[in-house]
C-alpha cells in the first residue's frame, strides 16, 4: 500500500554535488512494518548516500536519530531504495548526500502532486551546502518554495484477525456458568 507519493509533471531538479545534499521531510501518524523508499534521482557520473534519519535534522542530530543508509553510485538503479523497514510513527527526513565526485539530480516538480492516506503526510524540502561529517549533522536550510522533490513510502500492510485474550473468554464463561447457576437456583425454589 503506498502511504505517500510525491511526484507530477516536469523536470524541475534540484542538482547535488559534491559534498552537497538535498533532503525530504515526512510524518507517520503511526508504526508501520516492511517499509519501502524510493526516491527519483538522476545519477550523473556519482557516489553518494540515501540516509534515513528520524524526530531530527542538522547540527542537533545524533546517531541516536539514525535509522539506516545506502550507498548509491552511476550503477546503481536510478531510484535508489530502502527497504524492509520497520518505522515508528514520527517525523523522517530523507537525505540525498553526495559524497565523491560528480552530481546527481532529485527530480521535482513546480507543482508537485501529493497523495497520502489519512495521518501521513509530506514536509518541506531541505539542502545543505556544505557537508559535515556524518552529513546528517549539517546546515540543512529549508526550500521554501512550490516545488517538491519526488519520492514514494510504501507499506505491506497484512490484515490481522483481532481475538480476544484468553484470560476475557474465561471471564466471559465464568459469568455465563454463574448466570446459568443463578436461574437453576431460582427454578428450584419455586
Amino acid at each position: 500500500m503506498t502511504l505517500l507519493d510525491v511526484g507530477g509533471t516536469g523536470d524541475d531538479f534540484q542538482f547535488i554535488d559534491q559534498n552537497q545534499a538535498a533532503a525530504v521531510g515526512f510524518t507517520l501518524g503511526q508504526a508501520y512494518s516492511n517499509v519501502s523508499i524510493s526516491a527519483e534521482i538522476l545519477c550523473v557520473g556519482c557516489s553518494g548516500e540515501l540516509v534515513l534519519m528520524r524526530g531530527d535534522l542538522g547540527p542537533t542530530a545524533t546517531l541516536t536519530n539514525f535509522v539506516t543508509a545506502a550507498s548509491f553510485d552511476v550503477n546503481s538503479p536510478v531510484s535508489p531504495l530502502l527497504d524492509g523497514l520497520d518505522l515508528d510513527a514520527g517525523d523522517y527526513f530523507l537525505i540525498l548526500a553526495m559524497t565523491e565526485a560528480g552530481s546527481a539530480g532529485w527530480i521535482g516538480s513546480d507543482a508537485p502532486v501529493i497523495t497520502s492516506i489519512p495521518g501521513v503526510s509530506a514536509g518541506f524540502n531541505f539542502f545543505a551546502d556544505a557537508l559535515d561529517t556524518p552529513s546528517f549533522n549539517s546546515e540543512f536550510g529549508a526550500i521554501l518554495s512550490s516545488r517538491g522533490l519526488h519520492f514514494t513510502v510504501v507499506a505491506e500492510i497484512s490484515e490481522v484477525a483481532v481475538s480476544a485474550p484468553p484470560t476475557l473468554w474465561m471471564v466471559f464463561a465464568g459469568l455465563a456458568l454463574l448466570a446459568v447457576r443463578r436461574r437453576a437456583g431460582r427454578s428450584s425454589v419455586s
